[in-house]
């Protein structure tokens, strides 16, 4: 995995589940997107919106192994892996 992409629902959760997965041996160099920061909690959108901002700012490239984490209301809960994601304009289509 070079990026990992949680729902962007709240930095606080974010910063833990980073700092979770880093204790049990992920790679210190592995992007974890934070537009929370930026964009704010965008529900359902937010996956593709902080995808989005971070292939514009050439934070995830072509070739990357993208992890897509959400979860939801009650036990609902997705993941989603992308080999090779292309970085072009159909990237988020393929993602998701």
């Amino acid at each position: 995995m070079d990026v990992l992409l949680p729902h962007q629902a709240n930095l606080r959760i974010i910063k833990a589940t980073e700092e979770a997965l880093r204790m049990q041996g992920m790679r210190d160099d592995v992007i974890v997107a934070d537009d929370i920061k930026y964009s704010g909690n965008t529900s359902a959108a937010s996956i593709p919106i902080a995808f989005d901002h971070m292939r514009k700012e050439s934070r995830v490239k072509s070739g990357d192994i993208v992890v897509a984490v959400a979860a939801g209301a009650g036990l609902t809960g997705s993941l989603a892996e992308s080999p090779g994601v292309h970085a072009g304009d159909e990237c988020i289509s393929r993602l998701l």
